[in-house]
């Protein structure tokens, strides 16, 4: 099975092949979604902006007009958090409908996929615009920051459900290229935006997901150029500034949810090294004289999801091991037989 497919289930509702089916007829149902259904709280943006809250920001309790305050893994629960869950929905939606009309030739998935990403990303009425400008507002404090780009990355998914859809002949030549159009203009964003460029030079999990949005964007509008400049990006700098010679990567231990986001951010590096074998190109190994590489970290941190109440960092909330990506990539990058759990 193709790497990126088996990526692309685990994603899915349901995390399971045996739950595909299941997934897929739910989404011949629902929505379709757009982000111009909410209004944001925020004065000043267009309909079709995207605007989500920080999680982990409250406000201050001796002055309720003041800079929110940061509570590092306590979420805040009453954030606005609308445009974030419709984007979770269409991407999950959009692959779920793009694996069903490919795998299947379902004609009905594909005609209902289609209309899940012209809404979404092509009718002016109702497109995301493509920038994420406003992602994880600070009340009282910014209108948006670069680590709501994390917000994003359901977009490696949706990719690969706009590519299963083309792959069974869906959209018009001028939608497809509108499509990639859309994509282009979002991965450029991404890299020369200045909220977008600080996400990139982000040493955590945050800087690990941007990489596998522009390879996934770069990949879909065939951007040989932009995807070596994000190769050569993650060995000269982000690798060697993340992965210890052990395998720890230090700034996902610092945080309060240390076991959780170390797992994120392995997730994040499965995928990005997934996208590159496309290109021919070996991360899974990759180190400097200094740094530990991907597979040192999978080494590293693998024994505590099989054993979480080992791990000596804090975690003040539950871990959650099912069908972490990384595992299951990892595996399957050695060719080891693979498991999806139900």
């Amino acid at each position: 099975m193709e790497l990126l497919l088996l990526v692309s289930l685990l994603a899915a509702p349901g995390a399971s092949v045996d739950g595909l089916d299941a997934a897929t007829r739910a989404a011949l149902k629902n929505g379709p979604w757009t982000i111009t259904s909410v209004a944001p709280p925020q004065a000043g943006l267009r309909p079709n902006d995207y605007y989500s809250e920080a999680p982990y920001w409250w406000p201050d309790p001796k002055d309720p007009k003041a800079p929110f305050l940061r509570r590092d893994g306590e979420t805040f629960p009453q954030r606005f958090d609308a445009h974030r869950r419709l984007f979770g929905e269409m991407y999950k939606n959009l692959l779920a409908l793009g694996l069903r009309a490919s795998l299947l030739h379902d004609k009905q998935a594909l005609r209902r996929g289609e209309e899940v990403a012209r809404v979404w990303f092509l009718r002016e009425s109702t497109r995301m615009n493509p920038h994420l400008e406003y992602g994880q507002a600070i009340r009282n404090r910014n209108s948006g920051r670069s680590a709501g780009i994390i917000d994003t990355r359901g977009l490696i998914w949706a990719v690969e459900g706009l590519q299963r859809l083309e792959q069974a002949g869906g959209f018009t030549k001028v939608e497809r290229a509108a499509l990639r159009s859309w994509c282009a203009e979002y991965a450029r964003w991404l890299t020369e935006s200045k909220i977008g460029a600080a996400e990139g030079d982000a040493k955590n999990n945050h800087g690990t997901w941007w990489a596998g949005q522009v390879l996934a964007l770069a990949h879909y509008t065939e951007n040989r150029a932009l995807r070596d400049r994000v190769y050569a990006r993650i060995k000269e700098r982000m690798i060697p500034g993340q992965i210890r010679a052990n395998g720890a990567c230090p700034q996902e231990e610092a945080r309060t949810k240390s076991l959780s986001y170390s797992a994120m951010n392995l997730d994040g590096w499965a995928v990005v090294a997934t996208l590159a074998q496309r290109d021919g190109i070996d991360l899974w190994e990759y180190r400097t004289a200094a740094s530990g590489s991907i597979r040192d970290a999978v080494r590293y941190v693998a024994p505590f999801v099989a054993a979480p109440e080992t791990w000596k960092g804090k975690q003040i909330a539950p871990f959650e091991g099912k069908n972490l990506l990384f595992v299951v990539l990892d595996r399957a990058a050695r060719g080891e037989a693979v498991r999806l759990l139900p």
